[in-house]
């Protein structure tokens, strides 16, 4: 491991992802951090502001190898005060690998001139970051899917739209009160704060508690809020449609909370958690909006969701690796850390053959239209995403990659077989 050897500057060696792998006894003392408490444990964006944290992990993940950054910035200590900082950020080679030298100089200036205005820019910055925004698409892609089927196959006449308004409310604050209750019980389980070795806004949760964005008790208190939303709009659809709703909503209810919430916690039952999210991100949001639009309920409007599902649970079970060490600790014992790295990437695959012999199933048994088979073009980004499943073993940046390749089937797939099922019942 690089070394810096200045008993005089004030520095941080850093990995790419903030990682802080050494720090001069002036940076501990200035922090308010033993050595130990900052190697291999904390990143360096831990110790920003919270009103610009996300500016600055922006500014951080856009540097390159020849780039170098100075700037001023509001840094924290451990007591909780504020300071002013000036930092030079340089990239510097060493065994192949990048670090990033953090040089910080405490200055004088009073901490709230350089912080921004609160604004609505903020506001939404933090909030799609609490409620990992950049994953609705695991949402949104169900619920595209369900409300297509429910018109091309199913035929839906007098289309209900005060029902659709409330399907798509609540499945936009199901996703909200999933996320953020994983999140809120990820912390009070101590797996978030062991969790030193995620790869950033891909896996190991937002991390906005830790960033400072949100305490626990507020998180916690917006995720019942949100929960309460998802009850009153399956609340009435039930009142149009009949109790079989608060079945299909308890169901997904049930997996959202107790997902990572004791004494349940289906994330530490060794796929428990996984089946589940195959059922609720699958067939059951699939079947269970077509019936909210149309009163319709068949094996074929669940079996046709079931490679949603799958794929969706492909990227979930990819993203568990980075977090393999600290849910081990914590006995979040998912897929993941249940099986090898072997067994995982032979995982993926079977997910992946099922998700491609579904629509074949579909067309023989179902009699549904050969045009079905339209997702079967992405099998070469299977195929790729399945190579790298069995290469990755430590490595970060091919675990990162598998991650990448795995959602790009997953969305490819998904979308292919929207059209497909667009057109095929014209």
């Amino acid at each position: 491991m690089l070394k810096i050897s200045s008993s005089n500057a004030t520095y941080f060696l850093c990995d790419k992802e903030g990682r802080i792998y050494d720090a001069s006894l002036s940076a501990e003392t200035m922090l308010q951090y033993s050595h130990q408490e900052l190697i291999k444990t904390k990143r360096i964006f831990n110790f920003f502001h919270k009103n610009i944290v996300l500016n600055e992990i922006k500014r951080w993940l856009a540097l390159s190898k020849t780039n170098h950054q100075k700037f001023h910035s509001v840094m924290k200590r451990q007591d909780g005060s504020h300071f002013t900082a000036y930092l030079s950020i340089k990239p510097i080679k060493n065994d192949n690998k990048y670090y990033l030298i953090s040089i910080t100089r405490k200055l004088s200036m009073n901490p709230t001139t350089l912080l921004p205005t609160a604004n609505l820019r903020i506001f939404f910055t933090k909030w799609s970051l609490i409620i990992r925004a950049k994953f609705l698409l695991g949402t949104i892609i169900p619920l595209l899917f369900g409300i297509v089927w429910s018109i091309q196959y199913v035929s839906v006449t007098n289309f209900p739209i005060d029902i659709l308004f409330a399907i798509v409310i609540g499945a936009l604050s199901f996703h909200a009160a999933a996320n953020t209750f994983n999140d809120y019980f990820d912390w009070k389980s101590g797996t978030d704060q062991m969790n030193t070795n995620y790869l950033l806004f891909v896996s190991g949760g937002s991390r906005a508690i830790e960033l400072g964005l949100i305490s626990a008790h507020v998180l916690l208190r917006f995720s019942i809020i949100s929960f309460i939303l998802v009850f009153l709009m399956g609340a009435y659809i039930a009142s149009i449609r009949g109790p079989i709703i608060f079945l299909i909503g308890g169901i997904g209810a049930f997996s959202a909370y107790y997902y990572t919430a004791p004494p349940i916690r289906l994330a530490a039952r060794k796929g428990f958690g996984e089946l589940f999210h195959i059922l609720c991100l699958g067939p059951l949001f699939i079947s269970g909006t077509t019936y909210a639009l149309t009163e319709h309920l068949s094996a074929v409007d669940f079996w046709i969701g079931t490679p949603i599902g799958l794929l969706i649970t492909a990227c979930l079970w990819a993203n568990e690796f980075p977090d393999i060490e600290a849910d081990a600790k914590t006995g979040k014992n998912n897929l993941a850390v249940t099986f090898s790295p072997y067994a995982t990437a032979l995982g993926i695959l079977t997910l992946l053959i099922l998700s491609y012999t579904i629509p074949i199933i579909s067309i023989i048994y179902y009699e549904l239209p050969a045009l079905l088979l339209t997702p079967l073009l992405t099998i070469p980004f299977g195929i790729s995403a399945t190579t790298t499943a069995f290469q990755i073993q430590n490595s970060r940046d091919k675990i990162a990659n598998l991650c990448l390749k795995i959602f790009n089937v997953y969305f490819y797939y998904c979308l292919l077989y929207i059209i497909s099922v667009s057109i095929a019942f014209m």
